[in-house]
């Protein structure tokens, strides 16, 4: 079964204090949105269609999902996104009814 490409967007309002923001570290924006929860957080992921690799997702989340996902959140600030992939494993129900039965 092929892996579901999920994506989380990073957001802040516009009174966080952005001033201290410092784009030199490294997952700087996901670091940000974690030291500021007053004014900051993160979507729920959400499964994305489009993309068929985490690193495709990647490369095209600011240009493919930015725009849709201002449209949607106004007042909250883009900071970024991350995908990941997130399989899914066929339930096998013989085993879970053996577990449950005496």
């Amino acid at each position: 079964m092929l892996p579901k490409l999920m994506i989380v967007v990073f957001w802040c309002l516009p009174s966080a204090p952005i001033s201290s923001f410092d784009p030199h570290v490294l997952n700087a924006a996901q670091k940000f949105v974690a030291a500021n929860p007053a004014t900051c957080g993160q979507d729920f992921p959400e499964e994305i269609d489009g993309p068929e690799t985490v690193a495709q997702c990647r490369s095209g989340a600011l240009l493919n999902y930015m725009p849709s996902w201002i449209q949607r959140n106004p007042g909250k600030l883009y900071m970024t996104a991350d995908c990941f992939e997130r399989s899914f494993e066929p339930l096998d129900l013989e085993a879970m009814k053996r577990k449950v039965s005496p």
